[in-house]
């Protein structure tokens, strides 16, 4: 075999620069990238700020950062690099020769032999771990010697082992890192130690070419900034009122002055009370401290993110000395084309995808899907998301909306970030003592028990303080509730509402399915009233522009238009949080208690507000009947009680117990007391009970097999350590029993507004797809697109199976051949102020 000099081992390419065939070239050596790496990994830990940092992530770490390529040291890797280079360059024909050491002998994967280089040397399987798995996947072949004819035989060892040293010199490094003996802190060392190799290494790979020696410090430090990593500087002598413009409530200022570093902190309180700037300025305070470096504001929903995100990016560039580059945001409605940062020795492969890239930021605003990803080790670069997790204050908003499986999910991320000793911020309208004692992980008898409608905890190890405060007086509300049983119940329900418009109210009227919430805004359109409609069916263009529109008359600002006549805003669950909306009158479908006390929210919102004449109180009429046409023969007379509803909310024993509790509660009285009555409310649906009757009885025991298989889908999940290569087919962070298609829809007159540049293509055929119920079928062939545009959707893998419908004058959706999209003999239909309906 042909022996490698040291000198040769120093000056071993790492990469190759793609100018286009024939002029590729050799690149930059793998001395000097894995040195730019090394110096890469040791400013992101310089600008990391997080409490005990040393611990979790030591400053000798930068020495597996300058390994992470030492693998490729070896003559299959050499000659796989060479065969994309011309081979009469002088350079590529001296490595042809070093490369022809052995025949016939499979390669293995230069990660692999990176991780059996580094294992022998520190005889450390932790820190060999962390070598083998900085392609987004852990090694799990078979540790061999580095003596085998695949590495280079023995050769090669000691010109490899002599880099290695000199590598880790050069980084003022004379000892390898050291996992904890604590098995759970191991665990999580190694996410977060992977995570920061493949950030250093990405970061370093834009750097392709050689460099001069002694130079790869400040070439590494030039990357790091221009990647968008800087130091965090809160501006000097700025407080709440100058951040948000506008004093601190009681509430607020308790919640903000709880803070004593890190730990879990929850905020209980009712809508309107200030929950999002509280939470910032517990998290401001954090950052002041050197607890953390950043934010992420994790919300249910790319709406709710969406409507956040703004808000948030005010308040942190008033915090902040210097602008951090905008707060992000970040979930799959956001998604651009995947970046490229660094390509092996074959062109063109892609290492992470945008939202990676985008957690990565200090500040962001996103789904809570987006942190949950780096727990599922089925995603290749989950440990990127780990990463992302690092020295962040990690805000879960409306946290009482996600079901079981999410929730388990949910109280991993919770334990997680308090073991790499971050903050945790928990809000909610509505939680149950036995919920607070589950988010905080502990049992319920160390939870205090109240009624105070509003709640501050905090948790810090073992150790948990409780604020109970009382509801300012502006936020008391007594509303009129009434419950609408029977066949006539959705009519007597309409009659009112439409009333209530007619006379200058601004009705709000929530359903919990799209086809109803359709059927009953077809209903006042028919009628003559003026109305508008909300759902999730909607293109994100469309639907942005709708609550624009809607938000602008029911939201603070709308009086002049509230004004000039009464309105019908219908809607589905969207209509629950965060958009800011103040109806005169509510109707709402029977839901969950804690969905309908948000629904609740929506009512008087503003008690500034001139009402209309005759609107002299809050008033919520609850339906509590089938939705016109849901009838069925399928299941127990309970369960068809309650209609597509029972469908949404199954097996629909929560709103068997909702429905009890209002009417015990109602034979009170029907005024119903505004924060004060929400966890008395709360309490009594969710409590544990034995039931009496057949019917009840089944219905609890389906919905208890339900939640307790979708925790178990849950932990499943969490142990699944298979590897998925694409974001395309991301591991589930929702349980999905109800699938739904993607159809892209398009308005003929749009087509000659398509962007150019490729990102810009993707975020406007992003904003046009819409989830459809039904599965439609579709034959591609015919097309009416630009040339372009269906060339970049043909070459997209987000795109390309999608099928394409264009809206035609009357709404009907019909393919590119004037066919009409249908499913199962149902024609689709589509509007810009209805949404996609089947008929």
């Amino acid at each position: 075999m042909t022996t490698l000099t040291p000198e040769q081992a120093r000056i071993f390419p790492a990469k190759t620069v793609h100018a286009g065939a024939p002029d590729n070239s050799l690149g930059i050596s793998v001395r000097q990238h894995g040195l730019i790496a090394g110096w890469v990994l040791r400013r992101l830990i310089d600008l990391l700020r997080l409490k005990d940092r040393e611990m979790l992530v030591p400053d000798n770490l930068a020495v597996l950062a300058g390994l992470h390529d030492i693998g490729k040291i070896n003559p299959l890797f050499l000659g796989k690099m060479l065969r994309f280079l011309p081979p009469v360059d002088p350079e590529v024909k001296f490595w042809a020769e070093v490369s022809q050491t052995c025949t016939n002998v499979p390669e293995v994967p230069h990660a692999h032999v990176g991780a059996v280089v580094v294992k022998a040397l520190t005889k450390d399987r932790g820190c060999a771990y962390v070598v083998g798995a900085h392609h987004g996947w852990p090694d799990k072949a078979r540790m061999e010697s580095q003596a085998s004819p695949a590495f280079g035989g023995m050769e090669w060892v000691a010109p490899r082992e002599a880099l290695c040293r000199e590598i880790m010199n050069a980084l003022h490094a004379d000892a390898f890192p050291t996992l904890s003996k604590i098995q759970a802190l191991q665990t999580v060392q190694k996410d977060v130690w992977t995570g920061l190799v493949v950030v250093s290494d990405w970061i370093a790979s834009q750097q392709a070419e050689a460099i001069p020696e002694g130079t790869e410090r400040e070439v590494a430090e030039n990357l790091v900034a221009r990647a968008g990593f800087a130091e965090i500087e809160p501006r000097e002598g700025v407080d709440f009122n100058g951040i948000f413009h506008f004093s601190a409530r009681p509430e607020q200022q308790a919640f903000m002055s709880l803070y004593s570093g890190p730990g879990v902190y929850v905020l209980e309180a009712p809508t309107g009370c200030g929950k999002t700037e509280a939470a910032l300025g517990l998290a401001f305070e954090a950052i002041r401290r050197g607890d953390a470096g950043g934010i992420y504001f994790a919300l249910p929903t790319q709406l709710t993110s969406n409507k956040v995100h703004d808000r948030v990016d005010s308040a942190v560039q008033a915090f902040l000395r210097t602008p951090a580059g905008g707060v992000q945001l970040i979930h799959g409605g956001a998604r651009l084309l995947k970046a490229q940062m660094g390509k092996e020795a074959a062109p063109g492969e892609s290492w992470f995808s945008s939202n990676r890239q985008a957690l990565l930021a200090p500040f962001g605003v996103g789904t809570v899907d987006q942190m949950l990803l780096g727990l599922l080790k089925s995603q290749k670069f989950a440990s990127v998301r780990a990463v992302a997790q690092l020295g962040k204050v990690l805000i879960l908003d409306e946290i009482h909306s996600y079901d079981a499986y999410t929730s388990t999910l949910i109280h991993e991320l919770i334990e997680h970030v308090e073991a790499l000793h971050g903050v945790v911020i928990i809000l909610s309208a509505t939680l149950t003592d036995a919920a607070r004692a589950k988010l905080l992980g502990v049992k319920d008898e160390q939870i205090v028990k109240t009624q105070s409608p509003i709640l501050l905890t905090a948790k810090q190890g073992d150790t948990i303080k409780t604020q109970a405060l009382e509801a300012s007086a502006g936020s008391h509300k007594r509303i009129e509730l009434k419950l609408l049983k029977g066949e006539e119940a959705e009519e007597k329900a309409y009659r009112a509402a439409l009333q209530k418009a007619m006379s200058g109210q601004q009705v709000l009227w929530i359903e919990n399915t799209v086809s109803a919430a359709q059927a009953a805004a077809k209903r006042f359109q028919d009628a003559g009233v003026v109305s508008g409609l909300l759902h999730s069916r909607f293109r994100p263009v469309d639907r942005e522009r709708l609550e624009k529109e809607w938000t602008g008359i029911y939201g603070r600002g709308g009086d002049a238009r509230r004004r000039e006549c009464g309105r019908v805003l219908v809607g589905t669950q969207v209509l629950e949080q965060s958009l800011d909306i103040d109806a005169d009158f509510l109707v709402t479908r029977l839901a969950p208690t804690d969905l309908l006390i948000q629904r609740f929210g929506r009512l008087w919102r503003h008690p500034d507000r001139v009402r209309p004449i005759g609107c002299s109180s809050p008033q919520a009429w609850i339906v509590a009947a089938p939705e016109q046409g849901s009838h069925t023969e399928e299941g127990s007379s309970l369960e068809n009680g309650f209609g597509l509803s029972g469908k949404v909310y199954s097996p629909p024993y929560i709103l068997f117990r909702t429905l009890e509790v209002l009417e015990r509660r109602l034979e009170q009285g029907a005024e119903v007391d505004m924060p004060e009555e929400v966890r008395q409310l709360l309490e009594e649906t969710y409590a544990e009970r034995e039931e009496s009757g057949e019917e009840a009885c089944a219905l609890k025991k389906s919905f208890e097999e339900r939640a307790t298989a979708f925790s178990t889908a849950a932990l499943s999940a969490l142990s699944f350590s298979g590897v998925t290569e694409s974001d395309e087919d991301e591991p589930a962070t929702r349980y999905i029993d109800q699938k739904t298609w993607p159809i892209l829809v398009l308005d003929p007159t749009e087509l000659s507004e398509v962007p150019s540049g490729l990102a810009a293509k993707a975020l406007w055929l992003e904003s046009r797809l819409v989830k459809s119920s039904r599965p439609i079928k579709f034959d591609q062939r015919a097309s009416r697109l630009p040339s372009d545009l269906e060339t970049f959707i043909s070459h997209s893998r987000r795109f390309h199976t999608v099928p394409i419908a264009y809206m035609s004058s009357d709404g009907e959706l019909q393919f590119a051949d004037g066919a009409p999209v249908e499913s199962k003999g149902v024609r689709a239909f589509y509007t810009r102020d209805g949404g996609l309906r089947f008929q």
